[in-house]
């Protein structure tokens, strides 16, 4: 992930100096350690403010066998620390691993697998293969996140393809992406895993122009609504218009309406999956209800805990779900208990209270 670290300063510039530690365990237990490894680096006092820092750890993988990676970054100039568990499946010829995408403008690695219209990509393969590699072309076309209380909302995955093959390469290949949509890198055509590239809006994770920041609002509105916001003469109008009632004014409503977005901007960084993070069910919950108070982590889901107002614990649970296009697909198990919660949040939001933005 990309992450804003502080600085030393001086005449010279200012230099960025972060730590890095990796824990290889057997499973989400974290009881086996396989491997460990860490790293301090830092770059030299410079004055370009958009610079990166890359840095490469060796560590020792299980053969054929999934793991997880407890990665921990410590920014040395600051207090930031950010954790994150990352699931490792060390069996797949062609897995997420196996491919290197990188911008061909600046050669830096993709932070998150995602391109806009203008990148051009350099694609490596890790390894030799006697068929080369193929890209496939599938066209994003899924719905939103059903509510949480709806039964028998659970989406099947559809693998049909738009197009078949649309390019192949040897070891390093070139493309630009025009179109949005996923883009499949694999070895083997016959598998359905391998390397997945998304072309969203060019702005992503951000959400830029009123018609996009009007699509984001179906959460919190009807159908009806929504229909008369996306066909209004005037978007910009109709879309203060909803914060205005909804809070009072567009004083009242600038807190909220930074709130909404900016969870919605977190939903597409943490939550990006075979569709934009903002449309999962993970993304949905956490618009509509913000960060959860807990989240335990096993190998096949997640399970969020919210504290209510009346002191009770509401839990949302989320299962993992095989997805040859992405490791990050989780999918709601919904009940009808939690109807109330949720229609409840929505209100609040509807009614500009100042309790969602205490999440």
């Amino acid at each position: 992930g990309d992450w804003n670290s502080d600085v030393c300063s001086s005449d010279l510039g200012s230099q960025m100096s972060c730590s890095i530690e990796m824990i290889a365990y057997s499973d989400f237990s974290l009881s086996e350690v396989i491997d460990s490894t860490n790293i301090v680096f830092s770059d030299g006092f410079t004055k370009d403010p958009e610079r990166f820092l890359i840095a490469t750890l060796n560590y020792k993988s299980p053969a054929f066998k999934n793991y997880v990676l407890e990665i921990t970054v410590t920014d040395v100039y600051g207090d930031k620390v950010y954790m994150k568990y990352l699931p490792c499946s060390a069996n797949k010829i062609q897995g997420i691993h196996s491919f290197i995408a990188q911008n061909n403008f600046d050669f830096l690695p993709l932070i998150q697998p995602v391109a806009a219209s203008t990148d051009s990509i350099a694609f490596i393969a890790r390894a030799d293969h006697p068929q080369g590699v193929r890209l496939r072309y599938f066209k994003n076309d899924y719905p939103l996140a059903a509510p949480p209380a709806q039964q028998g909302a659970y989406r099947k995955f559809d693998y049909s393809s738009e197009t078949q093959v649309i390019y192949e390469f040897n070891k390093t290949g070139y493309i630009s992406l025009p179109e949005k949509g996923l883009y499949h890198l694999q070895y083997d055509t016959l598998e359905k895993s391998g390397y997945t590239l998304f072309r969203f809006d060019d702005n992503y994770p951000r959400i830029k122009g009123v018609s996009a920041m009007i699509e984001c609002l179906r959460y919190i509105t009807t159908q009806k609504e929504h229909d008369e916001l996306r066909l209004s003469k005037n978007e910009k109008d109709a879309f203060e218009d909803f914060w205005r009632k909804s809070a009072g004014s567009m004083q009242n409503a600038k807190p909220f309406i930074n709130e909404y977005y900016t969870r919605v901007q977190n939903a597409n960084t943490y939550f990006l999956s075979y569709t934009e993070g903002w449309k999962t069910d993970r993304g949905m919950i956490y618009i509509v209800m913000g960060k959860p108070a807990r989240v335990e982590l096993d190998e096949d889901s997640e399970t969020w805990t919210y504290s209510t107002i009346n002191g009770q614990n509401l839990k949302f649970e989320f299962k993992k779900i095989q997805n040859p296009f992405t490791e990050n697909d989780y999918q709601l198990v919904r009940s009808e208990l939690f109807e109330i919660p949720f229609k409840t949040q929505v209100e609040a939001w509807r009614n500009g209270l100042p309790e969602v933005l205490q999440h």
